[in-house]
């Protein structure tokens, strides 16, 4: 099963996304430390679920976003780039390094996916992402809740996981990727942070 980019344009189209998550505490603080972390780093990036552009303006470098849904890459004028993450149209070895902050735990092919952000990133390149870890819901949890119905989202059981070090020092084996940093970034061990570089 992929994907579902109908739903994802709708979500996009509809969910107000900025607002409700990066309101919360835990969203000003995710937020904060990845604006620590960017704004020490220069080159390429490559944002994979870019969204609306939200770790841009933190950038000091070339910045392509690239997302599942078209609607939200046109809006207000951005040049993102329309693609799913299984087949990134780029060449290979092109980006300093790759974000892909709150995207893995939606994906039903999360190794597919690696490999392919692996044939994008330059030799000496590094993935920068981050995962729920709620240890209270598991890797593969499908999204049973109608809430995203109050904003006229029609309900899709969509894959919302939460992952562990465990799970993801599991796939980046599987990747052919190692960690170079893995570490909680937020109260209560919500988010999990990870860097990557190719093994």
């Amino acid at each position: 099963m992929k994907e579902d980019f109908a739903f994802y344009n709708e979500l996009a189209e509809k969910y107000p996304e900025t607002e409700i998550v990066y309101a919360t505490l835990l969203g000003k603080g995710k937020l904060e430390f990845f604006k620590r972390l960017l704004s020490t780093l220069h080159g390429s990036l490559l944002d994979v679920g870019c969204n609306n552009y939200v770790y841009e303006r933190f950038w000091n470098g070339d910045y392509v976003g690239v997302d599942i849904a078209r609607k939200l890459l046109l809006s207000g004028n951005r040049n993102g780039v329309w693609a799913t993450v299984y087949s990134l149209p780029f060449k290979d070895k092109c980006f300093d390094y790759v974000l892909f902050t709150e995207v893995l735990e939606h994906l039903w092919h999360r190794v597919e996916a690696l490999n392919e952000i692996r044939r994008v990133l330059k030799d000496d390149g590094e993935v920068l992402g981050s995962v729920p870890s709620n240890v209270n819901t598991g890797p593969n949890n499908i999204a049973k809740s109608h809430a995203l119905e109050k904003w006229g989202v029609k309900y899709y059981p969509y894959l919302h996981g939460s992952l562990q070090p465990s799970d993801i020092k599991k796939l980046a084996s599987q990747s052919a990727f190692r960690i170079v940093d893995i570490k909680y970034i937020s109260l209560n061990n919500q988010y999990l942070f990870f860097r990557l570089k190719k093994a």
